[in-house]
């Protein structure tokens, strides 16, 4: 299934129903529509699928975007969006994922921004 169609009928699933539709993802749409399905989960563990199976897609999220999902995904997931991730963060932006993201992965990308933690 195209994300375009998932995302369309996302909201008239159950719960259950756009979980397990995630499987059969074959593509994936805008970064910030991808943030807002993985949110609206309320699962750590669906979140956390989602997020990495858009990584392995290619996705690129904004800082903003990555902020968000720390509240929603395991340090797994948020370890392989950091490592993927193209976007500038700040020090402070950085700071905000302690605990989110495995330390060396927050070094990993604070040396790749030139900033320091």
């Amino acid at each position: 299934m195209d994300w375009d169609t998932y995302y369309e009928k996302f909201y008239d699933w159950a719960t259950s129903t756009q979980i397990s539709r995630m499987s059969s993802l074959t593509s994936f749409g805008k970064s910030s529509e991808v943030a807002e399905v993985a949110q609206e989960y309320m699962d750590e563990r669906a979140a956390s699928r989602l997020v990495k199976k858009a990584v392995a897609y290619g996705v690129q999220f904004t800082p903003e975007e990555i902020y968000d999902l720390s509240g929603c995904c395991d340090t797994s997931a948020m370890n392989e969006l950091l490592r993927s991730a193209k976007c500038s963060l700040t020090q402070e932006q950085l700071e905000d994922l302690w605990g989110a993201a495995d330390d060396e992965v927050l070094a990993l990308v604070a040396k790749r921004n030139h900033v320091t933690l």
